[in-house]
């Protein structure tokens, strides 16, 4: 089980890597001092940050509110029951359905798309809410791992990934539930977005 967790957790640490990377070296931003290679053709146009950007009235703004809405409805108490239970933590929180089912072995997966979402949304629109949101979901998820206490941090046991146990949903599904929940991975649009990185243990 040591050495199935050292390979999940160095696959992680690899893959967040990247995706950080890739956020942080956007090729379509001008100017960009982590793209050392000149263009062979230049550039016409450029990509701009959404802090930059403000809907006007119309369909996108009314798309864009209803998101809104959605966002600050969801608990972070119960986006964290799972964690919680898994790692050992008390939790009187109601479990949301779907993905976020305790019986479901894709449970987390929606927490991660959670924290990107909150951190656009910030971006997009400059309304701490969903900063505020984002800041308590990291911190629980952050008191998670520190419970856990050897850095592995999911909705689900460690001793899911046994590839004698994983034939039901797929060692691959599980691998992209349990990274896209990760600080390591999941937050990088959060940190990229925020700017206020958090450290986990």
């Amino acid at each position: 089980m040591k050495k199935t967790g050292s390979i999940f957790c160095a696959m992680s640490l690899m893959i967040g890597m990247l995706v950080a990377e890739s956020v942080f070296a956007d090729p379509l931003l001008p100017k960009n001092p982590k793209i050392k290679a000149p263009d062979k053709i230049p550039a016409r146009a450029y990509a701009f940050d959404m802090q930059d950007v403000r809907l006007l009235d119309g369909p996108f703004l009314r798309a864009q509110k209803l998101d809104q809405q959605y966002l600050l409805e969801l608990d972070p108490d119960r986006l964290l029951h799972n964690f919680r239970l898994n790692a050992g933590l008390p939790s009187s929180a109601a479990p949301l359905g779907g993905w976020e089912e305790p019986n479901c072995e894709l449970r987390g997966h929606f927490v991660g798309h959670y924290l990107s979402a909150c951190a656009l949304m910030y971006a997009a629109t400059g309304d701490a809410r969903f900063k505020e949101k984002g800041d308590a979901v990291v911190r629980g998820l952050s008191e998670c791992q520190a419970k856990l206490g050897s850095g592995y941090l999911s909705a689900f046991p460690e001793n899911f990934f046994d590839p004698r146990r994983s034939a039901k949903t797929g060692l691959g599904a599980l691998l992209h539930a349990a990274i896209k929940s990760m600080p390591v991975c999941s937050t990088c649009t959060y940190i990229a977005t925020i700017g206020k990185p958090w450290k986990f243990a």
